[in-house]
């Protein structure tokens, strides 16, 4: 049992604070190409602006998208007339812009993440 790479915890531990203090109460699910895009939850408190809003009137980034809202143990998935109420949790693909122009343009066809992600037969 080898060791493969050496791991700084000092060097971890400021990515992490550095990652907390820019994404506030934004909890990232998963990263894809070292950042460019992610998934991240955003949960919604009492008071917060979103709650009583409509996803369509949500005035999100151009590369963010709303793809899920977990509301008491079910998965929603979320139409523009869904409103938005204290307790959800909105899941958002960030980055999305990215992929859809990578899309743009291809053939029809079955595509995999790894080909989205640049890594070709993965």
């Amino acid at each position: 049992m080898g060791v493969d790479i050496a791991v700084s915890q000092a060097g971890l531990m400021s990515g992490l604070l550095k990652e907390e203090a820019t994404l506030g109460d934004l909890v990232t699910l998963l990263k894809l190409r070292e950042g460019e895009a992610a998934l991240v939850e955003k949960p919604l408190m009492a008071g917060s602006k979103p709650v009583g809003v409509q996803v369509r009137a949500l005035g999100l980034p151009e590369d963010a998208v709303c793809v899920a809202v977990l509301r008491g143990g079910r998965v929603l998935f979320p139409r523009a007339d869904l409103t938005l109420k204290a307790e959800d949790r909105m899941i958002f693909a960030h980055g999305a812009l990215k992929a859809a122009m990578w899309a743009h343009g291809k053939k029809p066809g079955l595509y995999s993440m790894a080909d989205v992600l640049g890594l070709g037969e993965f």
